[in-house]
């Protein structure tokens, strides 16, 4: 009774939302239009497509921590209404600047928590902390961005909470790892786009237009001060819907944050420009942060004497890696394709070896008398990727529009490999980390195309991993646009291949959902 009550309010505010904007037309407040206010407010429902069979159905090893949801075949995994309203203001006073402030206000609910399957409630309702951590992650109301735009001529400065986004790719980021990634839902299947969270930042860019060969020269840099902000990529709760599979059980994991210091803030410069007619290229360094931070296992034989389990560690750290590299696309006419290409430099990121990260519980499961001090494996890592588009037809499925085709190839290389190089995952049901190779290769794949005069794309979208028997995920999803006020989206998620490396140790993650989209 419950759910349904909710999901007729999910219901209610959309049609009120249609009743209030009459239509997807920006509303202009102010009769010069230097005020306009647009957004959008959407549903997304989601449903588990067959019953978990891997580490979410092991109970919970220790008593502070309730059983992972072992979710069974249709339940429901996510119900995430989301509302962005965004205010637009333009003026250009007498000294000759234009200036523009922008401001959007995000406002979120997952209510899978609170009247979802039993098992996910329970999780909720286990005890203050856990419910407290869950409403943070189902519930928000933010400035989710807010900036002020200076320009004249060529030069622009932005201040204020916003989004930066570098790079060519389309699944996995390189250069674009500048905004913290949101992990706490969605996970692969989830568009890179909606989890990146803006951050509190100066930019500025400036053209220089033609110079020697280059057309369009231009400069960009960025500051995001430590002192003001510092912002993670959150990551999914333990016993949330989309928390990483893995044992109830100690090591016990605990969050360490760097010092509000300068040498900690994001930053980075980047210069781009176009060679000829459509040879685009661009090169970059910036310092970020991963989408994970490093862990770190930490043994206090003391707490463990007396039956603390808490003297098991793995802390977690976020430490600033500096990225350097470059992209570039360009048409290439005799076939009709367009290539794409992008390359990067991690300089020491912060990862994980099992004999220096694990080196302290490593010691103890051995029985060793003496327990070492861990330490935090760093390595230079090269990633680069690269991409080719073309259209084509096949005139008996799609007659008369062609279809759009994306073969994308992603590389990982690790220049001074060794062989206890692994990711802090345990597969299932060994329990063994997951093993990672010197070489590390995604093929990825997508095909769409429209039909009902562009208001149906139907879309397939498939990633694989081809080590050692091959793992991998697909997405079939169909999209519908309704005039230019609404979408609605279906679209099944699968994961299969090889238990043992990624995307496979994921195989739990199976789904099928349904999102609705208004736009104002």
């Amino acid at each position: 009774m419950k759910e349904r009550d909710v999901l007729l309010g999910s219901c209610v505010l959309l049609v009120f939302c249609v009743w209030v904007c009459q239509g997807a037309e920006a509303v202009y407040l102010d009769k010069d239009k230097a005020l306009e206010v647009k957004g959008k407010v959407e549903t997304k429902l989601t449903y588990t497509t067959r019953g978990y069979t891997g580490w979410y159905t092991v109970p919970s090893m220790v008593p502070d921590q309730p059983n992972c949801p072992s979710l069974a075949s249709f339940n429901m995994k996510q119900h995430r209404t989301i509302a962005y309203v965004e205010a637009n203001y333009n003026f250009k006073p007498a000294s000759g600047y234009d200036i523009r402030f922008h401001a959007t206000g995000r406002f979120l609910y997952d209510g899978v928590y609170e009247y979802g399957p039993d098992r996910v409630q329970d999780v909720r309702d286990f005890n203050a902390k856990f419910r407290d951590e869950i409403d943070e992650l189902a519930r928000d109301a933010d400035l989710w961005e807010g900036y002020v735009d200076v320009s004249n001529g060529p030069f622009v400065l932005r201040l204020g909470r916003q989004k930066i986004s570098w790079g060519e790719t389309d699944v996995f980021p390189m250069l674009d790892r500048i905004m913290p990634i949101d992990n706490t839902y969605g996970g692969i299947f989830e568009d890179l786009d909606d989890r990146r969270i803006p951050i509190w930042a100066v930019r500025t860019t400036y053209n220089f237009g033609k110079v020697g060969m280059f057309n369009n020269l231009g400069a960009e840099l960025f500051w995001e001060p430590a002192m003001i902000d510092q912002q993670f990529a959150p990551q999914a709760p333990h016993g949330s819907v989309y928390y990483f599979p893995q044992p109830s059980a100690p090591p016990y994991q605990i969050e360490r944050n760097p010092d509000d210091e300068i040498e900690n803030s994001r930053w980075g410069v980047r210069v781009q420009g176009v060679v000829g007619s459509n040879f685009n290229w661009a090169v970059a360094y910036y310092q970020s942060y991963m989408s994970d931070p490093a862990l770190l296992s930490v043994v206090d034989m003391n707490r463990l004497a007396v039956g603390d389990m808490h003297g098991l560690q793995m802390q977690k750290f976020w430490e600033p890696v500096q990225i350097a590299g470059g992209s570039c696309s360009f048409f290439e006419p005799w076939s009709e394709t367009i290539v794409r290409g992008e390359l990067a430099w991690f300089f020491g990121e912060p990862a994980f070896q099992l004999s220096k990260n694990f080196r302290a519980i490593g010691a103890l499961l051995a029985g060793s008398p003496v327990i070492p001090k861990s330490e935090l494996a760093k390595w230079d890592v090269l990633r680069f990727s690269v991409a080719l588009d073309r259209p084509f037809w096949v005139r008996f499925l799609n007659p008369t529009t062609m279809f759009s085709c994306t073969l994308e190839v992603f590389n990982e290389y690790y220049p001074k490999y060794s062989k206890d190089y692994v990711l802090p995952a345990p597969a299932w049901p060994s329990g063994d980390f997951v093993e990672l190779h010197r070489w590390e290769q995604t093929i990825v794949g997508m095909i769409t195309t429209t039909y009902m005069g562009g208001t149906l794309t139907p879309t397939v979208l498939a990633a694989v991993n081809p080590r050692e028997g091959a793992a991998g995920f697909y997405t079939l999803s169909l999209e519908k646009r309704f005039g230019n006020d609404w979408k609605v989206k279906v679209a099944y998620d699968d994961v299969w291949g090889n238990k043992t490396i990624p995307p496979g140790v994921l195989f739990d993650w199976d789904q099928l959902s349904l999102r609705i989209t208004y736009m104002f």
